[in-house]
């Protein structure tokens, strides 16, 4: 998916950067060794500020380029940017990826076309997985907050029936259950024991109720099962056994009756 910007040279000059035509500098991108791009100074320093310092100030850089603190998708996307005029991303992460470079070389409108690029990415059945990038980036998740409430407060049903709903992290679901949305808690918590079987399955063929009382346990807090009626409570987690007996003796007196007995201290009121 290609996100517009301003008209460039009408000349093919990513064929140049693309085949290592004529290059006359080259940058090593990432960890140790790192990854080779051949590019061209006078390509770089007009379409970019701080190159037009680093290679024609008054100290100009010689020899290979060395940025260990970039991704290499990052800076080839950076990089193709420059040469095309246009910014093209894969997926979510090599947008993050390339809006670092962007950041890291002051480059604003294509900070600014990789963000859009994320927001517009984040719809009911990626919003997940959306959040599972941004949970392991540098980028702060408060830029996109408002597509993210927006998609949570609109179609949070079909978020939580998502694939990637069921494939988060435990982080991303947290991140989810503590924003606004628009179901029923029962929806939710149906939801969450879905993620918590699949979870589950994943370290044992048949999870126990033991396990799999203590991969919801985690998530509890953040759920208001006093909002559940008797007969949800009882059809739900009570059959799923992540509750001892005197727990859920207590939730269910409770959601009777608001404060007839002493709440387990993971209850949300």
């Amino acid at each position: 998916m290609a996100a517009n910007a301003p008209q460039g040279p009408t000349r093919k000059d990513l064929k140049y950067l693309v085949y290592g035509l004529q290059t006359d500098v080259e940058f090593l991108v990432g960890d140790p060794p790192g990854t080779r791009f051949k590019a061209h100074k006078l390509i770089l320093a007009m379409r970019n500020d701080v190159f037009e310092t680093m290679f024609y100030g008054s100290i100009p850089e010689e020899g290979d380029v060395i940025i260990p603190d970039l991704h290499p998708d990052g800076f080839r996307g950076f990089l193709s940017y420059l040469y095309s005029h246009e910014a093209k991303f894969a997926d979510v992460e090599t947008a993050l990826l390339t809006k670092r470079a962007a950041q890291k070389y002051l480059d604003l409108n294509l900070v600014g076309l990789c963000t859009e690029f994320v927001r517009k990415s984040i719809k009911p059945d990626t919003l997940c997985f959306v959040l599972d990038v941004l949970a392991i980036s540098d980028e702060p998740m408060s830029e996109y907050d408002g597509a993210i409430n927006e998609t949570l407060r609109t179609k949070a049903g079909e978020v939580l029936d998502s694939k990637t709903f069921i494939s988060a992290s435990e982080a991303t679901i947290l991140e989810v259950l503590r924003r606004e949305k628009r179901v029923s808690e029962y929806e939710v918590l149906r939801s969450i024991h879905a993620w918590a079987v699949v979870k589950c399955s994943a370290v044992a063929d048949t999870p126990s109720d033991k396990l799999l009382e203590s991969s919801m346990k985690a998530l509890l807090s953040e759920i208001k099962l006093l909002s559940l009626t008797p007969g949800e409570f009882v059809e739900g987690p009570a059959a799923w056994k992540i509750f001892t007996v005197d727990e859920a003796y207590r939730i269910l007196s409770n959601i009777i009756k608001r404060g007839s007995m002493p709440l387990p201290a993971f209850c949300k009121q």
